[in-house]
């Protein structure tokens, strides 16, 4: 039982070292939850990508076999589009 606490305890606190490394916004958790069981945050905050490339990415990532609801992959393009999007060029 207690090896069963401490590795909950450990999976919590990765689960919050992970969620720190995203800006706070809404569909923060979904991103969370829906990415970083295959991605390391690091990762994902480096990619910049507009909104057509993060739908190119989600669709290879389903390919891939990853499952995400539909209302899911709205909110996850729309957190990435807002917070870790490409910056316009001038």
């Amino acid at each position: 039982m207690r090896s069963l606490s401490a590795s909950l305890l450990g999976l919590l606190c990765t689960f919050s070292a992970i969620a720190a490394d995203f800006p706070e916004g809404a569909g923060k958790d979904v991103v969370v939850r829906a990415c970083t069981t295959c991605h390391t945050a690091d990762r994902i905050v480096a990619i910049k990508q507009t909104e057509a490339g993060w739908r190119i990415t989600i669709r290879q990532m389903e390919e891939e076999g990853a499952s995400f609801t539909p209302g899911d992959i709205e909110t996850i393009i729309a957190y990435l589009v807002k917070n870790l999007g490409a910056q316009p060029t001038r």
